[in-house]
């Protein structure tokens, strides 16, 4: 099965990253954005509010797009976005502690019924990460890539005859 990631590059979307520049910032990201600033021509850079000196910016990332850290100006996530039409951004990136990147932005409707630790009855949506892994875990990524923007409803039950 193809990967959703995979998917979106193929349908040609173009991976960028956001960044915010104000006055206080620590220097390992101030370095960083002005380095990206230098060479507005090479990162593609497109303010969406403000500008150099304060203001947030979109930038366009041909590294390694699946690289996630707090370290990096941008690190927390990326934005897929195809014709430059940010308004149907596709978000992947870190979203819960201490748990990989998922799907972030469109949140998928999810209805999703397990047995928590404590043996009762939990009922997760798309705002959860376990939810948004079950999706993907379970279906065909194209599948969800055309769904994305849908009310299509992916439900799952792993409670058999409860006891709860």
């Amino acid at each position: 099965m193809k990967h959703l990631l995979n998917i979106l590059l193929d349908e040609g979307y173009e991976v960028w990253r956001s960044s915010i520049i104000f006055p206080d910032q620590n220097s390992n990201s101030k370095t960083q954005n002005e380095y990206i600033l230098k060479n507005k021509e090479k990162f593609n850079v497109i303010f969406t509010k403000g500008n150099d000196k304060k203001g947030n910016f979109f930038f366009k990332d041909d590294t390694n797009f699946s690289d996630f850290s707090t370290m990096r100006v941008g690190g927390m996530c990326v934005y897929f976005i195809k014709d430059n039409d940010f308004e149907k951004k596709i978000i992947w990136g870190l979203y819960e502690g201490s748990k990989p990147p998922t799907l972030i932005h469109p949140k998928l409707n999810i209805e999703y019924k397990r047995i928590d630790c404590n043996n009762k009855i939990e009922y997760l949506d798309g705002y959860r990460q376990d939810a948004i892994e079950k999706v993907l875990s379970k279906e065909n990524h194209k599948f969800i890539f055309d769904n994305l923007y849908t009310n299509y409803l992916f439900k799952y039950d792993e409670i058999k005859n409860p006891t709860v």
